[in-house]
């Protein structure tokens, strides 16, 4: 089941938590990604899971010693929040996870397996989730404005800027203020939610007894 944008009951005001929850899962933030596939889960242990996918990534002269040495080698699960930091095209390398658009409604997040570099120097990178067993096609009943596909090309990403992101545009201090953003609005749903409370309590327990 993929997870829907928006809730029931938009009309009622949400609490703190619920705005911190409807940021992190709902909105396009520049520093935060919902995963809501299973396309890079590992459920087996590594040796398991290599034993399975071996075939297909030495048919991108990808070795097991070569992916052990590759970022997040052992994926990530549904419902994991992902921290996005941007990057040029051109410093991605075979390895590295993207998020781009597959042309539907949410993006697709899954791990380069090769780049190829045209005499224009335009680049091409061909991806695969890390717990399917092949690459996505174009499925023969969908239209061609619909059709999802596991290569990016660099310029559609110049075309269509934030419809295919390699990471987003941004340095790593937007992560950090980012975190402590969150870590202030924790503290403050806390504070006024739990820890006034109980001081309230307190006092009129106090009085009363006085």
């Amino acid at each position: 089941m993929v997870a829907k944008r928006g809730r029931e009951g938009a009309g009622r005001e949400k609490t703190p938590l619920e705005r911190i929850w409807h940021f992190l899962w709902y909105e396009d933030s520049v520093a935060s990604f919902a995963v809501i596939s299973d396309s890079m889960e590992h459920d087996q242990s590594f040796d398991a899971w290599w034993a399975r996918q071996e075939d297909l990534y030495l048919q991108f002269n990808i070795t097991r010693s070569d992916f052990k040495e590759f970022p997040m080698q052992s994926g990530f699960d549904k419902g994991d929040i992902i921290f996005l930091l941007g990057t040029k095209p051109e410093r991605l390398e075979q390895g590295d996870i993207i998020v781009f658009s597959g042309g539907k409604e949410y993006p697709i997040i899954h791990r380069i397996v090769s780049v190829d570099v045209a005499a224009n120097g335009a680049r091409r990178f061909q991806t695969k989730g890390d717990h399917n067993l092949g690459q996505i096609v174009n499925p023969p009943l969908l239209d061609d404005d619909e059709r999802i596909t596991d290569e990016v090309e660099e310029e559609e990403e110049a075309a269509h800027p934030g419809s295919a992101a390699t990471f987003i545009e941004r340095h790593f201090d937007i992560i950090a203020i980012y975190s402590w953003f969150l870590i202030g609005l924790i503290f403050s749903y806390s504070m006024w939610y739990v820890v006034l409370p109980q001081m309230r309590i307190h006092d009129v327990a106090e009085r009363r007894e006085g």
